[in-house]
């Protein structure tokens, strides 16, 4: 009786044998865009590694004895693979007698309006919105530029989560697959004629919930380069980082009504000409526009994270309040850590009343690197980035030993991970 099932039940031990296929890949009738990459991807590499092609189905058929499940979907439920409590980009790799489930975290970006499809749209179009929207002449690094991470091509956000695509990308790295540098020259495929179905039963989390390449960006128009990104799991951090104060402190009606909200020079004017016009840290109308900001953007754009970090080339306000608090004898790295990291505490904390949730971003940067003396921990809505930490400069002993004290100085004052 059980001599014909013989064949099958060999056959259910191997996605490919002898060259031929024995599985389809199975996705959810409308996947997410992680899933639909991740399935593409798999098919693609599976033909370049054995030189035949699965099919992509939506429900499981009986032309193929194993199933690989990609991404969350109802087949995939009920063989007991599931995303729930998951992290961010977070995947289960599982295996059953007959089939193989690469499910993993994963979410699809969505750009709320007003946001720019291109520079000129935003200058033509959308500009206008935000500016009535906000009621104060303030920037919009966010949705002015929101069009450049996005890949037409691929049909993919920077800001999705991606979790079913690295399980694929990690079973192929289990295949023996390589990515090193964009485009066929920086691969290895290698060449298999059987691939079993594995015994598996994997979890994997992200060291880093963050990890942000300056190049190539996803929407490059090689598409090489933004496969490239994929592959080897990069992503990016929604919301507002790195100088922003500058929102607040660059339009030329902001410098009109308000020259109060800016640096005093040593002359005793304050700088509303220079491009990188800093604000003074002591004025109350500077800090309660910037709070207001950060609340408009949590709430209209529902960003988990808001940079307050001051513009760059940043001077020192001379004006009685601010000038008594530079600490000079701690050196060009730290005579501005006290008085810049203060307004930083004095902004979380009173978003911390109506967005707990939410996060505040500052970098130790220029004559702020140190760690400040007079506050001993960081509210627990502040993250913090050691900004300038170049890697090649770690070589050097010395250099290595001071910064690596010098994470262990910021680490002392947060309970968050640095960045």
């Amino acid at each position: 009786l059980l001599a014909p099932l013989a064949p099958l039940y060999a056959a259910a031990g191997f996605l490919f044998e002898n060259g031929r296929s024995r599985a389809e890949i199975v996705v959810a009738e409308t996947p997410t865009r992680s899933a639909r990459l991740a399935a593409r991807e798999l098919q693609t590499y599976l033909e370049r590694i054995t030189g035949s092609r699965l099919p992509i189905v939506a429900s499981p058929t009986d032309a193929m004895p194993v199933k690989v499940y990609v991404g969350e979907s109802a087949h995939a439920h009920r063989a007991g693979v599931e995303a729930a409590g998951l992290e961010r980009d977070a995947f289960r790799m599982v295996s059953g007698p007959d089939w193989l489930a690469l499910v993993g975290r994963d979410w699809d970006f969505t750009p709320v309006e007003p946001w720019a499809r291109s520079h000129t749209d935003w200058l033509k179009n959308k500009e206008a919105e935000w500016m009535k929207l906000a009621g104060h002449p303030w920037r919009n690094p966010v949705g002015a530029s929101l069009y450049k991470d996005y890949n037409k091509q691929l049909g993919v956000w920077n800001f999705d989560h991606r979790g079913s695509l690295n399980a694929v990308h990690a079973f192929l790295h289990d295949l023996g697959v390589r990515w090193y540098m964009p485009g066929e020259l920086g691969e290895i495929v290698p060449k298999l004629k059987q691939i079993a179905l594995p015994q598996v039963n994997r979890t994997v989390r992200p060291e880093f919930e963050v990890r942000s390449l300056s190049r190539p960006l996803i929407s490059s128009q090689v598409i090489d380069d933004a496969l490239w990104y994929l592959r080897i799991g990069a992503n990016e951090q929604y919301g507002i980082l790195h100088h922003g104060q500058r929102n607040l402190t660059e339009h030329p009606d902001q410098r009109a009504r308000h020259p109060e909200y800016y640096v005093q020079l040593p002359n005793g004017k304050r700088d509303t000409e220079s491009k990188t016009a800093n604000a003074c840290l002591s004025s109350p109308g500077f800090f309660k526009e910037m709070v207001a900001y950060a609340r408009l953007m949590f709430d209209h754009y529902d960003m988990p994270i808001i940079s307050v970090m001051p513009h760059d080339g940043f001077n020192h306000c001379q004006c009685d309040d601010c000038k008594g608090q530079a600490t000079l004898d701690r050196g060009p790295s730290g005579l501005s850590s006290d008085y810049v990291w203060k307004f930083v505490v004095r902004v979380a904390n009173e978003l911390a009343k109506t967005h707990p949730d939410r996060k505040v971003f500052c970098g130790a940067y220029s004559t702020y690197r140190l760690p400040p003396l007079s506050i001993d921990r960081l509210p627990d809505n502040v993250w913090v980035q050691i900004t300038n930490g170049r890697p090649i400069r770690e070589l050097d002993d010395e250099t290595h030993e001071y910064n690596s004290e010098l994470r262990r100085q910021w680490q002392a004052k947060s309970r968050n991970p640095l960045s």
